[in-house]
């Protein structure tokens, strides 16, 4: 019998996750080796203390059978925290600094998942504190992501500047279908960068279809790429200004059919020309304008969440 090399490697995405665990002395949690069985990963990142964060992070290096990857912080989702604690006389860590330590490694594993990944359809981080580098890491892999569904940045205070960083490659990460950035801190200046998006992408839509036209196609505009679904809620500085630019660029839009403005700060003029662009846009099904409290009555057959 000829000798064996070294221990047998586990195969599945679960058993190595456990096996990782075992090599840095820490057990496994439990929710996550239940959703690495149907390829989730979906981690709370407060209950990561810094030895369990290397299976995780290895987990998303090495998961290109992923298809669904959610980290998620419901500590800062709530009002923040003193950043340390004293017990018994000694100061202890908080889990905001064991975040902030391994966010720009845990944004290089998912860049380079986004682009070696031909399987991962969801990516959500939310609630996390991202600066600029690692908005910069990950809009690197959204640009050579293949098969990306959705993304979700909820949460996350990316402001305007990120936003503009992110924008570059959505324009050309056409599988992206439907966006998450609600309170991110983007203000009206963030809408019309999204509304630069929108138009590209509609412009080689039309492109594509004009080209099947001479083929004697009959162009499908639901299988064409783009995004679908926008939701900016809980973004106040949008604005009426916000409003009316993304109302201007949907006149003609004939792929978008879900946008989502809960709370932000738009009165009855901003709704004014939404319901306008309304009547010249047949495809949006969806359009979400609650929690607007500068908004009067509004008899429209059109609007429903």
């Amino acid at each position: 019998m000829a000798a064996q090399d070294g221990p047998r490697q586990p195969r599945n995405l679960r058993a190595q996750y456990e096996h990782l665990c075992v090599r840095e002395g820490t057990a496994p949690i439990q929710e996550v080796s239940d959703g690495l069985e149907s390829l989730q990963l979906h981690v709370n990142v407060d209950r990561l203390r810094r030895p369990r964060w290397p299976p995780v992070i290895k987990c998303v290096q090495m998961g290109k059978t992923l298809t669904d990857i959610s980290f998620k912080s419901t500590r800062c989702a709530e009002p923040r925290l003193s950043e340390v604690r004293t017990v018994r006389r000694r100061t202890v860590e908080q889990p905001e600094e064991n975040l902030r330590h391994m966010l720009p490694v845990l944004c290089k594993a998912i860049a380079e998942c986004l682009d070696s990944s031909q399987a991962l359809i969801s990516l959500r981080l939310e609630f996390l504190q991202l600066n600029l580098g690692e908005i910069g890491a990950l809009a690197g892999g959204l640009a050579h992501s293949s098969s990306l569904h959705t993304l979700s940045l909820a949460g996350c205070p990316i402001t305007n500047r990120g936003l503009e960083v992110l924008c570059r490659s959505l324009r050309i990460a056409t599988t992206v279908q439907c966006v998450d950035f609600s309170s991110c801190g983007i203000t009206s200046h963030g809408v019309e960068l999204l509304t630069k998006v929108i138009q590209n992408q509609a412009m080689n839509r039309h492109a594509q279809a004009w080209a099947g036209s001479l083929r004697y196609r009959c162009p499908d505009l639901d299988v064409m790429p783009g995004l679908r679904r926008l939701s900016l809620n809980r973004n106040p500085l949008i604005g009426d200004r916000g409003a009316i630019a993304i109302a201007d660029a949907l006149q003609d839009e004939l792929w978008l059919k879900a946008l989502d403005l809960q709370a932000c700060g738009i009165s009855n003029f901003g709704a004014d020309s939404l319901i306008t662009m309304l009547k010249s846009n047949s495809s949006i099904v969806v359009l979400d304008i609650r929690g607007n409290h500068l908004i009067g009555e509004i008899k429209c057959p059109h609007l429903f969440p």
